[in-house]
């Protein structure tokens, strides 16, 4: 079905966003994955670095939003009613979900894996749809096919191509509160076979009926974006190890296509983009988002101190950030999945 509606941008602030979040994402991901060939790359402890410093710049602060995501979209201002509804979502949501890591941590981290690839695929499929002068993606079943491709990619290339490092930090993470889960199953040859092929298959698929929908200049650009960073994605997690790859991805990529979105959405912060003045928007979002991200900083202290094994060495405090995340994200993705409609993305 075809798809008519799309976010509307002021061209300037669409013009200003492209050019920030793409290029600053391109050059960060070549240039690791660069480097990676040639043998440079963050060992020992160091690893770790990319993935923490998320807690505070762009990774954790993303989600800091929505409290005022969804009435901004709809152009008004957040109630006490919107808030209300937001709190009880991530109380819901969000406290559920920590009950099941309890309880299951195993199939609670499958199910993660499983809610990142869904979202970070949501988060780029805006994108390709807002920020393109004309997009290629023309219906719903393009769009989820691209959806499936740009979240299956950070999900399951660093399986195919590092399984022993995958299957250490999920043990590790479930470790947290279950003892002796080794997760062999999750990184055994049939099954990294099976879905890496699967996901390759479908990255064709994907740019090819692409390229049939995009019969001209706009939306050939748009294909020609999509094919370039898809070659990008697959070639950066085949090379870069998982724990610095995602580290870099989660803030540089998805999280500032996602306050890309929201600075559209307000409209001091998009006058003063529209102006030239990006320091003083990024600024604005900065301060919109201090609270809540201070508030999640403090989750996840509590949920260091609650977890039933000691949290002592740098890869336990990253598996407790994973978990906290982890909890973050499922009443996250409702929010944006509101979004999405709102915006006639899907």
């Amino acid at each position: 079905m075809a798809l008519s509606e799309r976010p509307a941008v002021d061209r300037r602030v669409k013009r200003r966003l492209a050019r920030t979040v793409f290029p600053v994402a391109w050059v960060a991901l070549a240039a690791v994955g660069v480097a990676s060939l040639v043998g440079v790359t963050l060992g020992g402890p160091s690893r770790y670095v990319p993935l923490l410093a998320s807690v505070v710049f762009l990774g954790l602060p993303h989600g800091a939003l929505d409290h005022v995501t969804v009435p901004r979209a709809r152009g008004s201002e957040p109630s006490v009613r919107s808030l209300a509804a937001v709190g009880a979502l991530y109380l819901v949501f969000g406290g559920l979900y920590a009950v099941v890591w309890f309880l299951t941590p195993a199939a609670a981290f499958v199910g993660f894996l499983l809610l990142t690839w869904f979202h970070w695929g949501q988060g780029d499929v805006y994108p390709l749809v807002s920020l393109t002068e004309e997009t290629h993606l023309r219906t719903r079943g393009q769009r989820a096919l691209a959806a499936t491709v740009r979240g299956g990619i950070p999900m399951v290339v660093p399986l195919v191509a590092f399984p022993e490092t995958y299957r250490r930090v999920a043990a590790t993470t479930v470790e947290l509160f279950a003892p002796e889960v080794t997760f062999a199953w999750l990184v055994s040859p049939p099954l990294r076979i099976s879905v890496g092929v699967g996901l390759a298959l479908v990255t064709l698929a994907s740019l090819l009926l692409g390229w049939r929908r995009a019969p001209h200049g706009p939306s050939r650009t748009a294909w020609l974006v999509d094919v370039g960073e898809s070659v990008l994605l697959w070639a950066f997690f085949l090379v870069v190890p998982p724990l610095v790859a995602i580290g870099l991805y989660f803030p540089l990529w998805h999280s500032l296509r996602h306050l890309a979105r929201l600075a559209a959405l307000d409209s001091p912060v998009a006058d003063a983009l529209s102006n030239g003045h990006s320091l003083s928007a990024a600024a604005s979002l900065g301060r919109d988002a201090l609270p809540m991200t201070a508030g999640a900083v403090v989750f996840l202290g509590a949920l260091a101190l609650t977890v039933p094994t000691a949290v002592g060495g740098i890869d336990e405090v990253a598996s407790v950030y994973l978990v906290s995340l982890a909890v973050l994200t499922l009443p996250h993705v409702v929010v944006v999945s509101v979004l999405d409609r709102v915006q006639g993305i899907w």
